[in-house]
């Protein structure tokens, strides 16, 4: 802008300098706005492989059944938590290493 505005200046209200400097102006304003919404649409992009990927991951987690929920109420009733053994999280870690892969 301050191109445009020393232009006017220099060279005049209707002139070459003038004209040059606006397009050069305007098109640095496109490119920038063309990168913003560049880097939206990637981001966009990167969500939806993430989703897709914690879809994955949430269909191969079996789900709980009716006999492991109650285990877990009544567990919770006597003040000792459901915690998962070594095995299962081991596996759960797997599992998320496998969706973290499918994203890349």
């Amino acid at each position: 802008r301050a191109e445009i505005y020393l232009a006017d200046e220099s060279a005049g209200r209707f002139s070459f300098t003038k004209r040059m400097a606006s397009i050069r102006h305007c098109s640095k304003t496109i490119q920038h706005k063309f990168d913003f919404y560049s880097y939206c649409s990637d981001s966009f992009v990167q969500l939806r492989h993430l989703g897709h990927s914690l879809e994955a991951f949430e269909a191969s987690v079996p789900p709980k059944s009716e006999a492991s929920d109650q285990s877990a109420q009544e567990g919770a009733g006597t003040g000792t938590p459901n915690a998962p053994t070594e095995q299962e999280q081991q596996e759960q870690q797997q599992k998320m290493e496998i969706a973290l892969r499918a994203v890349e």
